[in-house]
């Protein structure tokens, strides 16, 4: 016979709320851990949205955004440049453009190559 049963119910109970309690505070200090890490990461960290690639690909030489992004981030500049030269994703002459299934997407718009 286990020990669990030769207690009274009295001692389960209070066995079972020790133990309840005991999971509630490591839980709560795990969630405001967790919450406080990420309210100093928001706190101390930005990300500028101009970084991410695909919004890069839209400034087009000439304009004047494109002059101010990368007087600031003349790095990154090289690189954009080269995938730019790059044909579109549905463009006759990528490696491998099939024109029977290229043919779908570009008959109800126009698509930039």
């Amino acid at each position: 016979m286990s020990i669990y049963f030769r207690w009274g119910k009295k001692r389960r109970t209070e066995l079972f709320l020790l133990t309840l309690g005991f999971i509630f505070v490591l839980g709560s200090l795990a969630l405001s851990s967790c919450r406080l890490y990420n309210l100093e990461r928001k706190l101390t960290s930005q990300y500028d949205e101009r970084d991410i690639p695909f919004s890069r690909f839209r400034l087009k030489p000439g304009i004047p955004e494109y002059q101010i992004y990368y007087a600031m981030r003349p790095e990154k500049k090289a690189p954009d440049d080269e995938v730019r030269k790059l044909p579109g994703l549905l463009c006759l002459s990528a490696p491998l453009a099939d024109p029977f299934l290229f043919a779908s997407p570009s008959a109800g718009s126009p698509v930039s190559c």
